[in-house]
């Protein structure tokens, strides 16, 4: 059975509640949403809101697996992990009054890439299918408590604030997760598209919505959002900030001694492959940068093949089960790999070595930025500083001088999103991401003082390459 026939036979039998209808691909429903949003905000200054989809009540940060309304779940998570994160996703199901009945996801670790694709095609097939704008409709709060209520009603359990999980209280300056799904980010880290956004939000979001159910996240004021984790102190299952940042005890001499001497073995004669993330690609695009990322899968791949992964992250018996290693033969397949296990500390330990010894990741991505400064300055005809400041807030940055101080884990995954939005500007039929989103640079320059006349060429430029791409 092809995987149009399975999506077919999937969505005539049931209603998908949670495939991605706001995306800015899907055009009329992604600006009817904005509208409404806009509108709203305006009529309504005092007043917090956003608009939902009456239709998809679920719709997810991404597509790992999609739930249908006749109880039906598709999924592609590896065998060896998918009892305990579908466990969660019951959980998330209950908060809003619904249940599994039948699963469909991989039996083996082969299955994995057809069942990925399913999920994929769900998506694609039910923005095609199941679209309407008067579907959409505006939740709203007048009163910031109603909308702590609506956080915590049902017994509502707020993760990143929670005992039984590891988030460092970093976390909670910009972003709340709770249990039920919801997934709420302070308005000072407000993304406009899909692809981009601050760079801390992008990090917990992609290294974490493997394990958790996210819903389409909710932008709030900063004060809504500190509220929440006031509140959240009320209950039991509260961990305090001081506490969710306790780290492990510390190494004795002894064991630091070993770990120095046995990575300074590693990193000799060596160059490592994954100072910024391998990519799988998937027909047009990548997949998710997360499948392969050091950070995430806890790993470093040298030039050789030395493969050195997390005792903790993976602990297959059989190496040839482990899916990153597939992943990993996709993105080098002469490569063959010579696989050696590792306390996790240990892969800390080469990356921030490795980061001191090669280009790094914060290096390219500065670089990857200033190409984009250069053609804007040289477009718009405007000085250097002005660029590096429009550039930067485009990226979810206040400033240049904030995006240099970006990490290697936060730089690692900015630089995959960077490939992502190229990627999509040349589906799109631009020859650079600059142009293909020119008119919201514009945007951003022009509030910061800068006229728009100063971008009339500019403008013109973009109808061009528009009309071109159109064709």
């Amino acid at each position: 059975m092809s995987y149009y026939e399975m999506t077919d036979q999937l969505l005539s039998a049931g209603k998908c509640l949670t495939y991605q209808w706001s995306t800015p691909r899907n055009v009329l429903m992604w600006e009817h949403k904005r509208y409404l949003e806009k509108q709203y905000s305006e009529e309504n200054p005092d007043k917090v809101c956003f608009v939902r989809n009456s239709e998809v009540p679920l719709a997810l940060e991404n597509n790992n697996f999609h739930y249908f309304s006749n109880g039906v779940l598709v999924h592609c998570f590896a065998p060896n992990v998918a009892e305990k994160r579908i466990g969660r996703i019951r959980k998330m199901l209950a908060y809003h009054g619904y249940e599994i009945n039948h699963i469909i996801g991989p039996k083996e670790k082969e299955d994995m890439l057809q069942c990925y694709e399913i999920v994929l095609d769900i998506t694609d097939q039910a923005q095609k299918r199941e679209d309407k704008p008067e579907a959409l409709e505006v939740v709203a709060f007048e009163k910031m408590q109603d909308f702590v209520q609506y956080c915590f009603d049902n017994d509502n359990v707020l993760l990143t604030a929670a005992k039984d999980y590891g988030f460092i209280s970093e976390r909670r300056k910009y972003v709340a997760l709770f249990a039920s799904g919801l997934l709420v980010v302070s308005e000072d880290y407000r993304e406009d598209d899909g692809f981009r956004g601050n760079a801390g939000v992008k990090d917990f979001i992609s290294h974490n919505i493997s394990y958790f159910p996210m819903l389409k996240r909710i932008y709030v004021p900063q004060s809504w959002l500190d509220v929440l984790y006031r509140e959240a102190a009320k209950y039991n299952w509260y961990l305090s900030p001081k506490d969710a940042d306790k780290k492990y005890q510390p190494q004795n001499a002894d064991q630091l001694e070993y770990m120095q001497k046995r990575c300074e073995d590693l990193l000799q004669g060596r160059t490592c492959v994954c100072v910024t993330i391998p990519r799988v690609r998937y027909k047009t695009m990548y997949w998710e940068a997360s499948e392969t990322s050091p950070d995430y899968k806890r790993y470093v791949l040298f030039d050789d093949g030395k493969l050195v992964l997390s005792k903790l992250k993976h602990t297959y018996i059989n190496n040839e089960k482990d899916l990153l290693v597939d992943n990993l033969h996709k993105c080098f397949p002469q490569m063959k790999f010579d696989i050696e296990k590792v306390p996790d500390e240990w892969i800390t330990y080469l990356l921030e070595e490795i980061a001191k010894r090669q280009k790094s990741a914060h290096d390219i991505y500065i670089e990857t930025m200033m190409k984009k400064v250069c053609l804007l300055k040289t477009a718009i005809d405007i000085s250097l500083v002005s660029a590096q400041d429009a550039v930067a807030k485009f990226a979810g940055w206040s400033d240049w001088s904030e995006l240099e101080t970006v990490d290697e884990s936060q730089a690692r995954h900015l630089i995959a999103c960077e490939q992502d939005l190229e990627r999509r500007a040349q589906n799109a039929g631009y020859d650079n991401s600059v142009y293909y989103d020119g008119l919201k640079y514009l945007d951003v320059l022009v509030k910061q003082g800068i006229p728009r006349e100063k971008g009339m060429n500019f403008f013109k430029e973009i109808g061009r390459r528009v009309r071109n791409a159109e064709v």
